[in-house]
């Protein structure tokens, strides 16, 4: 690694990639060989899962909130001062929003031009999950806006790093690696997990390796690229939790994620992600879902009698059935628990038209 300069690596992908899972692995991994590792989290609105749960772990955070990286360019690079100054890591990891495309352009390309003496850029990783990548490979959902953009975010990365091998086959793999290869012959791939750690060493090495970042400018609609945004209900909330007697947050999560999820298979509104962290001083517990048909994940157990809720939905529905849905599933699940709550910030909308504040048309 250059020793003068900072190694920045933009780790992009689809809601429920996996991205930070993944940042936080690689950070932990890093820092346990001695590297100072500091990451950028990145979302439409503030208040984010994401960046609790990686400040949990220990690692320095900078968030972003408000838009994405392209459409925020001057916070991005007020938060690169801020870690360079403060922090003086070896290493940032930066996870952009997981609806937006075109970074090549609009992100790595600038941070090049006016940062090109302070930071080494890495190749730019776009993490695939097997689920939504056989779900928008379907006929009827590959040319639809939403898988659109989900290819394009494909068509401009320098790594493509098929995430969550640890829950396939070695068939289901193969089948995967295959399609990627077929539709992206040029770019090199990579098998990891997150989970348990596959891959990502080899990973990193292609990271660490010497080769031009954002290579590919794309050529992308952006009336088109709006639209696929414009599918999904965002909502993010912090939610006071309190209950007479101390109470299972890995239930609560496990049984809210549920009810949501039952609530956009009965409206037919397929789920980007939903997320979910409780803390209090004992501890946190988070839960995570990915789709209609996935099942909830919940990593962590935490008994407490009050404690803060942290909630990310990005669901295909307007945002106030969204807000509605979500005040009533924290109703029905805490009456089933016997846990009371208080919205103390809540955000609901849809993602506006990306702006971004510069656009170079070469990398």
């Amino acid at each position: 690694m250059d020793d003068a300069r900072v190694r920045f690596a933009l780790v992009g992908g689809f809601l429920g990639a996996g991205k930070t899972s993944m940042m936080c692995r690689l950070g932990a991994q890093l820092g346990a060989e001695g590297e100072r590792v500091a990451l950028i989290t990145n979302d439409q609105a503030g208040d984010l899962v994401d960046s609790n749960y990686a400040r949990g772990l220990g690692l320095p955070v900078e968030e972003i909130a408000g838009g994405c990286f392209c459409c925020r360019f001057a916070d991005l690079a007020k938060a690169c001062e801020q870690i360079l100054t403060h922090i003086q890591p070896t290493i940032i990891l930066a996870e952009p929003v997981g609806s937006c495309a075109d970074l090549s352009a609009t992100v790595l390309a600038p941070l090049r031009r006016f940062y090109g003496d302070r930071l080494t850029l890495a190749p730019y990783t776009v993490l695939v999950a097997p689920d939504r990548l056989a779900e928008l490979s379907r006929p009827e959902l590959v040319d639809s806006p939403m898988g659109y953009l989900f290819f394009k975010q494909l068509e401009e990365a320098d790594i493509v790093a098929l995430n969550k091998v640890d829950l396939l086959k070695s068939e289901a793999r193969a089948q995967l690696r295959a399609l990627l290869a077929a539709r992206l012959p040029a770019t090199p791939a990579v098998s990891v997990s997150a989970r348990d750690g596959q891959g990502v060493a080899e990973w990193w090495a292609r990271l660490s390796a010497d080769s031009v970042a954002g290579q590919h400018i794309l050529e992308i609609d952006y009336d088109t690229y709006a639209e696929a945004e414009a599918e999904l209900g965002w909502l993010n909330a912090t939610v006071a939790l309190r209950a007479a007697a101390p109470f299972a947050a890995e239930t609560f999560l496990a049984d809210l994620l549920a009810e949501l999820r039952r609530v956009a298979q009965a409206n037919v509104a397929p789920i980007g992600h939903i997320k979910a962290l409780v803390e209090s001083d004992g501890g946190s517990c988070r839960a995570n879902l990915t789709g209609l048909g996935q099942p909830v994940e919940v990593a962590g157990a935490l008994s407490t009698a009050s404690a803060r809720l942290t909630l990310n939905c990005r669901v295909a529905m307007a945002p106030e059935d969204l807000e509605a849905a979500s005040v009533r599933a924290l109703r029905r699940v805490g009456n089933q628990l016997g846990v009371g709550f208080e919205v103390q910030r809540l955000q609901s909308f849809r993602p506006g038209r990306p702006t971004p504040t510069h656009r170079f048309t070469a990398p």
